[in-house]
């Protein structure tokens, strides 16, 4: 796909116009919007790949552009396994979890100003 093919229309985030924004694939494949509707905002939604997944889970009528990498499924899902039968299909996901941490902060080392020492 060449840069600057148009992926779709969503509303302008700025001034509102429905359907103003035009999302095109910038230079780096990542969709970039631009209200061409009424207020030319810029939108710029690339630069890390769960802002990029984020903003196609809340605008699915946008097309991804070809050539662009599908979300991983689920954690703990094998696919294509079905060919060798010793294979498992899945696989589960081991507890992860991270005990919680406690922060104290530090008690300040001076006493607070007081005015009445002036």
């Amino acid at each position: 796909m060449a840069t600057g093919e148009i992926l779709g229309h969503i509303d302008c985030v700025s001034c509102g116009h429905d359907r103003g924004m035009r999302i095109t694939e910038d230079k780096n494949g990542d969709p970039f919007g631009f209200c061409e509707a009424n207020c030319d905002q810029q939108l710029r939604i690339g630069g890390k790949a769960r802002r990029v997944e984020l903003f196609y889970k809340q605008h699915p009528g946008i097309r991804r552009p070809c050539g662009t990498v599908q979300p991983l499924q689920a954690a703990g899902a094998v696919t294509g396994a079905a060919s060798h039968e010793d294979a498992p299909a899945t696989v589960t996901d081991k507890n992860t979890s991270i005990p919680p941490v406690t922060v104290t902060a530090k008690k300040p080392s001076r006493a607070a100003f007081d005015l009445g020492a002036l």
